[in-house]
């Protein structure tokens, strides 16, 4: 499916990225030594900024409609251990703005170059933000 370019650019940020993520692992690793990683989810996560507000996406097209202004943004963490990984977060935090951005990741991209191609749900994800952010400007 060939997709209309947008004219939406993302801040790219990945949470990984905050210094206070590898102090977690050194207390969780204290804790329980087969505690070999931590990880966030969604992994990288995109910023919109539009006149009526900053929105918050992950590389799936995923995210809430309501602007993370006010509010931020919650990311989940898990532990990856040496024999397997957690399927329920060990903790969730709220990120600001201005967190998402201390966790900026290279130059701004184009919204069609954020969101992952292919499969027909990511497809139909990218043109209702397309959509949406048209009606934020």
């Amino acid at each position: 499916m060939d997709r209309k370019p947008s004219k939406h650019m993302v801040v790219v940020f990945n949470p990984m990225n905050d210094p206070s993520v590898a102090e977690n692992l050194k207390a969780e690793q204290k804790k329980n030594p087969k505690v070999v990683e931590l990880y966030s989810h969604p992994g990288l996560m995109g910023l919109i900024e539009t006149p009526k507000g900053t929105f918050c996406i992950d590389c799936e097209g995923v995210g809430d409609e309501n602007s993370i202004d006010k509010n931020g943004v919650k990311v989940h963490f898990y532990r990856k251990l040496e024999d397997g990984f957690e399927v329920m977060p060990f903790a969730t935090a709220t990120y600001s703005l201005a967190d998402c951005k201390a966790c900026a990741v290279g130059d701004p991209i184009s919204l069609h170059e954020f969101i992952e191609h292919g499969k027909t749900r990511k497809e139909e994800n990218y043109q209702q933000w397309n959509t949406f952010l048209d009606g934020q400007v």
